[in-house]
């Protein structure tokens, strides 16, 4: 009778003790496969934080090219410009010098060839025949002349157009006795490249058509 109570028991107890071998195993199983997991997430982990710390470096670095590169650049155009400074400075006082001189005729320059004379007389950089300074000089200039050209004496109060400024050394200079007051025809016959293409404006062929045998006459 007691054996036949034990069975049932013992039966019971070796059920309990395998169930909880086997949980235990897959409990086991889990924490190796979470511990795996884990691992792998990590090596996932350090290897984008490399990649990151590599990004930034490089990050880093271009800037600090760039700010090289940048400072570099600075230098340059202040170089650049001082240089320049120095040259503009340079020339004003060779001009001032060559127009000053007694050891040049009076009319020195005419001896100069057409590309010396277009590269004596020509600006380093453009003149701006629109800025409001000029055209207040300019109109003053030709009223102190009484808008007659210096050249042919040829009177223009009536058509004011055509008579010009002129910039006896290069728009490099630019006070009054460095000016002339000349009608657009005497203009044209002026030395320069950039004078003879007036020619070739409508200003110049209507002046012509109003003064040509006038002028032509005062030419003589």
């Amino acid at each position: 009778m007691e054996i036949i109570i034990l069975i049932p028991l013992i039966l019971a107890i070796l059920i309990l003790v395998f169930v909880g071998a086997c949980q235990n195993r897959t409990f086991r199983e889990k924490e190796k496969f979470h511990e795996t997991q884990i691992q792998q997430m990590q090596r996932s982990f350090a290897s984008e934080r490399r990649a990151f710390i590599e990004k930034e470096r490089e990050k880093e670095a271009q800037i600090q090219r760039m700010e090289r590169a940048f400072t570099t650049e600075q230098e340059i155009r202040g170089i650049r410009k001082e240089v320049r400074n120095r040259l503009q400075t340079l020339e004003a006082q060779i001009i001032n010098t060559l127009i000053t001189s007694s050891e040049h005729p009076e009319n020195w320059w005419t001896t100069l060839s057409n590309d010396a004379y277009d590269t004596f007389i020509t600006s380093s950089k453009p003149f701006d025949y629109c800025a409001d300074w000029w055209t207040a000089l300019s109109t003053w200039y030709r009223e102190q002349q009484n808008w007659k050209c210096e050249t042919c004496h040829l009177s223009l109060h009536k058509h004011k157009d055509y008579l010009h400024t002129h910039h006896i050394w290069g728009t490099r200079l630019s006070t009054p006795e460095d000016l002339k007051a000349l009608c657009i025809g005497c203009h044209a016959e002026e030395r320069g490249k950039g004078h003879t293409s007036l020619k070739e404006e409508q200003k110049y062929q209507g002046f012509m058509e109003c003064y040509g045998d006038e002028w032509r006459r005062l030419r003589k």
